[in-house]
């Protein structure tokens, strides 16, 4: 009996000492409010634990670092970090991030870890309108989180509004109509709009402004160290995605 102990704790410990440790990412509560904890009254909290099992199946061990999305992004790209949590894939976040791919070595879609839907957030009263091609009947212009893809596409669409806010003050210029509307991934908007005092003034448009997979890239260098186990961490990822997820997160 003693005998089967102590080999139990040797294999205990051999798995833990062959755990690499994923340093991941992620931003400010006020674009990205969860916790690392997932814990049951976070809406979001079932995307924390997938990535923690999907982590260990793959013998990772997490290490969750927050600040801002700016730096998130720059610490990826001189490999500070592992991972970022979470992207869209751009032609330009390609350049230092490694997103899972199928065997033909293209973006693999199935490998996402959320469906991204970008909403514009405007006044009750507001005459924006957005079709898919164009926003029609702004003022002010409309804003987004500083690095955002979605405000590289306001830019584009020449709406953009110069600003530095957080969700809650954009909303606060909203109303005050200083600021024609702010775009955010929908998820955190209604998070956020759930808990503000003058909800019932802010409507979100009904067409997304961004529809796209959010994954969770690795840095070339942890990718270039660990291909394996980047591998089998993007794999357990799409594997076990229904069982922990609910229907509103597929």
């Amino acid at each position: 009996m003693i005998k089967l102990s102590f080999i139990f704790l040797i294999l205990i410990n051999s798995s833990v000492s062959f755990a690499t440790t994923f340093r991941i990412c992620y931003e400010s509560p006020h674009f990205f409010p969860y916790e690392e904890d997932g814990g049951s009254k976070q809406k979001l909290g079932p995307v924390i634990k997938l990535i923690k099992f999907a982590a260990q199946q793959a013998q990772l061990e997490t290490k969750f670092i927050r600040t801002s999305w700016a730096r998130c992004l720059e610490d990826a790209k001189h490999n500070n970090v592992d991972a970022v949590l979470t992207s869209l894939w751009t032609k330009e976040r390609e350049k230092f991030l490694v997103f899972p791919r199928d065997l033909k070595g293209n973006i693999d879609p199935t490998k996402y870890l959320l469906k991204a839907k970008y909403k514009i957030y405007t006044h009750i009263d507001s005459k924006v309108e957005w079709d898919g091609l164009r926003i029609k009947n702004t003022i002010t212009g409309i804003g987004a989180p500083a690095n955002y893809v979605a405000k590289d596409k306001l830019k584009d669409l020449q709406v953009l509004k110069e600003t530095d806010l957080l969700v809650k003050q954009a909303f606060d210029l909203i109303i005050k109509k200083r600021l024609d509307g702010y775009v955010v991934l929908k998820d955190v908007g209604d998070i956020i709009l759930k808990d503000y005092i003058d909800k019932s003034l802010i409507k979100e448009l009904e067409k997304n402004f961004i529809e796209d997979n959010l994954y969770i890239p690795v840095s070339y260098g942890f990718f270039k160290k660990h291909p394996l186990k980047s591998k089998a961490f993007f794999n357990q990822l799409s594997k076990e995605r229904d069982k922990f997820y609910p229907r509103t997160l597929r």
